[in-house]
């Protein structure tokens, strides 16, 4: 996987290095909208299209950034935009994943996984996890996946659900759905 901040360099030297990075076989970028302002998802998003391999790379993005001295914010009009921000300054027509970086405390974990579904369901966000984010706040969506019957959870098994529910999200651990029915 490849990740950085990308827009901080020249752009000859950040394309060189992603053409680098594909020719080795790597298929999988991690960006934000935090990085250098924006311009590493707009310069990641004119090396796809320049190079026409967008389907063949997995295009990770992040939200719920804090702002310096502020709370990350998981509301779903901030995950929405954040999310069509992210969109447009790639140019692409979805994430292939969307990690949480922090938990938000504030926000209730369902509502947190409705704007996620959503995002999903309109085909914006193909899987979703968490990123950096504090496993204890995780820990409060073992009882919501356990209570969602829906054939759209099943890519997350019960192993899973038993460790969310007795210890947390390990910090790092990528909780992903495929969200098929």
């Amino acid at each position: 996987m490849l990740g950085g901040r990308f827009g901080e360099v020249p752009t000859a030297l950040s394309f060189r290095l992603l053409d680098e990075f594909r020719a080795a076989g790597g298929r999988m970028l991690e960006t934000a909208h935090v990085y250098a302002s924006g311009e590493a998802e707009r310069l990641l998003g004119a090396w796809l299209r320049s190079r026409r391999c967008r389907d063949e790379m997995t295009v990770i993005d992040k939200v719920g950034h804090p702002a310096p001295g502020d709370a990350p914010c998981l509301r779903a009009e901030t995950i929405r935009r954040e999310v069509a921000s992210s969109l447009y300054r790639l140019a692409t027509d979805r994430l292939d994943v969307l990690l949480l970086h922090r938990d938000d405390p504030r926000v209730p974990v369902e509502s947190v996984l409705d704007i996620l579904l959503a995002l999903s369901a309109a085909g914006r966000v193909g899987r979703f996890g968490v990123s950096t984010g504090q496993p204890s706040g995780w820990q409060r969506s073992s009882t919501v996946l356990v209570g969602t019957a829906s054939s759209r959870w099943s890519a997350i098994n019960s192993a899973l659900l038993c460790r969310l529910g007795r210890s947390g999200l390990v910090r790092g651990t990528l909780v992903t759905t495929s969200l098929t029915s």
